[in-house]
C-alpha cells in the first residue's frame, strides 16, 4: 500500500524527468561525431536502467527491506519505526542532524516544516 502511494505521488514526475532526458540523448544519437553518438547510447541505456531500478526493483526491495508502518501513519512514524528495527540506521539517526529521536527534536517532520 505504500509503494503504490509513493509511486502515485512521484512515478510521473520521475517518469517525466526520464524522459526528457532521453528526449534530449536522442538528438545525439545522429551526430556524425562519434564521442556524441556514444554519449547518445550511454545516456539512453543509463537512464532506461535508472528508470527501471527506480519504478520496479527499489520498489520491491522496499517492500521486502522496508518498515512495517502503514501508509497512514506518515513519514514520522516511519522512520522511527525503521530505525528500531535497523541498528545501522539507527546509528545515522543519532549521527546525523536533524534526525533526532521521538520527543528530541529534529526527525522528519521537522525537517519538512523548515524547508
Amino acid at each position: 500500500a505504500r509503494i503504490r502511494v509513493a509511486l502515485r505521488r512521484m512515478g510521473l514526475s520521475v517518469i517525466s524527468g526520464a524522459v526528457t532526458t532521453i528526449g534530449a540523448a536522442v538528438f545525439l544519437l545522429g551526430c556524425v561525431i562519434t564521442f556524441f553518438d556514444t554519449f547518445g547510447k550511454f545516456m539512453c541505456v543509463t537512464l532506461v536502467a535508472a528508470l527501471v531500478h527506480a519504478l520496479i526493483v527499489f520498489p520491491a526491495l522496499c517492500a521486502c527491506v522496508g518498515s512495517e508502518a502503514t501508509a497512514s501513519a506518515g513519514p514520522a512514524n516511519a522512520h522511527h519505526s525503521s530505525v528500531r528495527r535497523h541498528p545501522g540506521i539507527a546509528a545515522v539517526a543519532a549521527w546525523w542532524p536533524g534526525w533526532g529521536a521521538r520527543g528530541q527534536g529534529g526527525g522528519w517532520t521537522e525537517m519538512s516544516t523548515t524547508v
